[in-house]
């Protein structure tokens, strides 16, 4: 029994170490935005709608391939699409995203209603017809100086 439950948290430390890396080498820094816009799915400016928080267990779970007791609990966010310059075209687009209360996820945006958002979006690997984003996403919140560049970069392209 006492084996059993070391090899469970081993495990769980394993993932949660796993996750952390992965979302870590996301982020990495010094590529210039007209090379990492080709990377994504989808780039658009939209306006937050609704927020779905689902359970961990949940049938519509993006993360299958994760064992179930390791599974975070998601997002499911839905935008009103202002204007769209790669992938989906709207007039609403909804994405899949990691975390919500009690479960900090470390690549996780956070959202809230009435939020505009520029969006960079990908697929997830494990079911290519859900759109995620993270917070190593060149996207910001709207109005953001941080935004600035990316919204310069998007404008110059259109």
């Amino acid at each position: 029994m006492k084996r059993e439950r070391v090899s469970r948290i081993v495990a769980l430390l394993a993932f949660a170490v796993s996750i952390s890396a992965a979302a870590s080498a996301l982020c990495v820094t010094g590529i210039p935005l007209c090379q990492s816009f080709w990377s994504y799915v989808a780039v658009f400016d939209g306006i937050v709608l609704s927020i779905d928080q689902k359970a961990a267990n949940d049938p519509a779970t993006p993360f299958k391939e994760v064992p179930e007791r390791f599974r975070p609990p998601f997002r499911i966010v839905t935008f009103e699409v202002a204007r769209s310059w790669r992938g989906e075209r709207g007039p609403r687009i909804s994405l899949t995203v990691t975390g919500g209360p009690d479960a900090w996820v470390e690549d996780s945006v956070e959202y809230a209603r009435g939020g505009r958002h520029l969006v960079f979006a990908y697929r997830v690997p494990a079911d290519g017809n859900v759109l995620s984003t993270s917070a190593c996403a060149p996207g910001t919140r709207l109005g953001a100086t941080d935004a600035s560049e990316a919204r310069a970069f998007l404008e110059s392209i259109s």
